[in-house]
């Protein structure tokens, strides 16, 4: 299931202290709420096509509202709704965006996909989530790498008359590059966010 919402104007926010490192954002708009409420589910949200990141969503409710216009001691930065389009957005999305508070057009994707789910997971704000992440990929990578040269290792088992030793070497090598590939992307992604810190 994929659904998006093509570039809409939004009234953008700051998220709420508690929400400063978390990995979500509050989103109010009709058309999304029936994929939102009551649901936690990955969006892709696009800034006029310059940046994009993926993050969970949760959809605005009142004492969400209530909170946030508690928190506000000035009258004029209170939130009033009268149906437009709003999204709570903590700092570490909005630079990763290029955006700031105030009115900006935007574009918003739901879905379920779990490729979506890891993406969001290696954007999270929190290092700890992130770093999780990026060990459980290099962990798979090594686990098919071990696969592929345990399947290398097998050929001495296997007679030359059958053609299967050949295949087994063969085939134990793919999977040795692929392993090491998902590895390799796993170190990428820490250099990436170590660079980007």
């Amino acid at each position: 299931m994929k659904r998006e919402i093509k570039q809409q104007e939004y009234e953008i926010h700051s998220a709420l202290r508690e929400d400063l490192n978390e990995g979500w954002v509050w989103i109010e708009n009709r058309q999304l709420e029936e994929d939102l409420n009551h649901r936690r589910r990955v969006v892709r949200i696009d800034s006029q096509g310059r940046k994009r990141v993926y993050c969970e969503a949760l959809y605005l409710d009142d004492y969400y509202v209530k909170r946030f216009n508690e928190a506000r001691r000035e009258e004029s930065t209170r939130i009033v709704r009268r149906g437009q389009n709003l999204i709570f957005i903590n700092g570490w999305y909005r630079h990763n965006l290029g955006i700031s508070a105030g009115a900006r057009t935007l574009s918003i994707s739901v879905s379920k996909s779990p490729w979506w789910q890891l993406r969001a997971s290696l954007q999270h704000p929190q290092v700890g989530i992130f770093l999780t992440t990026v060990l459980a990929i290099m962990g798979v990578g090594l686990a098919v790498l071990g696969m592929g040269l345990g399947l290398i290792s097998v050929k001495d088992l296997l007679s030359v008359e059958s053609g299967a030793r050949s295949s087994a070497v063969v085939t134990g090598c793919a999977v040795v590059v692929i392993g090491f590939g998902v590895v390799v992307w796993g170190i990428v992604q820490l250099r990436r966010r170590a660079r980007a810190a």
